[in-house]
């Protein structure tokens, strides 16, 4: 295994029928190690995070298959996210300890909140580190997206209330559509998503 760049002087001799010699020479330079290459060069994957009245549930996260190889044939480890160096060398190995270690990093309560509200979506940006068996490097960026799903029931917090409109034909139609317009008066909370109309903060407040 060469690492290093290396010039090596490579000399000819040669003799003819008289006798006569002559010799030359010429450097020959090795090329230096090149580092490990990742295909694709991005890693991705996917996963989801459910809201449920219990707390939060995380599904394993899923990535999309990549394969990573060496321009000079040396051994290549895969480092990053703390997995242990015994799986360094073995791709497979050390993706299956990924996928059993990986949760959503970084997460706050708004930024759930958030992508309930909004329907969209979160993602999670990493690396690791790709080293062959002469120290060159290469970084890999790792992007995992996180779908979030709201399956929080809505609270009712004040029930809608009965109203007496008399048929005298002075507003009551006017009354009873505003009635049913605002939900007979009812109030709902709901921790991560609006509720026909949304109040500052995290929580939903509508009618």
């Amino acid at each position: 295994m060469q690492c290093d760049a290396v010039a090596d002087v490579v000399i000819g001799w040669a003799k003819d029928a008289k006798g006569l010699e002559g010799f030359g020479f010429a450097a020959v330079k090795i090329p230096s190690n090149q580092p490990p290459q990742a295909f694709p060069k991005e890693l991705q994957g996917e996963t989801k995070v459910v809201l449920t009245p219990t707390g939060l549930v995380r599904t394993p996260v899923v990535f999309q298959p990549i394969s990573i190889s060496d321009p000079d044939g040396d051994l290549v480890y895969i480092e990053g996210y703390g997995i242990p160096p015994t799986y360094a060398a073995n791709l497979s190995a050390f993706l299956a300890s990924l996928v059993a270690m990986y949760t959503p990093g970084g997460l706050t309560e708004e930024d759930l909140c958030a992508a309930v509200r909004t329907k969209d979506v979160l993602q999670d940006r990493f690396s690791l580190t790709l080293r062959d068996a002469c120290g060159a490097i290469t970084e890999v960026p790792v992007v995992v997206t996180i779908n979030v799903e709201d399956k929080i029931l809505p609270k009712i917090d004040t029930p809608a209330r009965d109203k007496v409109v008399e048929r005298d034909e002075k507003g009551n139609v006017e009354e009873f559509q505003s009635w049913l317009e605002g939900h007979g008066g009812a109030w709902a909370f709901d921790a991560y998503y609006e509720i026909d109309e949304y109040m500052p903060g995290c929580g939903g407040l509508g009618r």
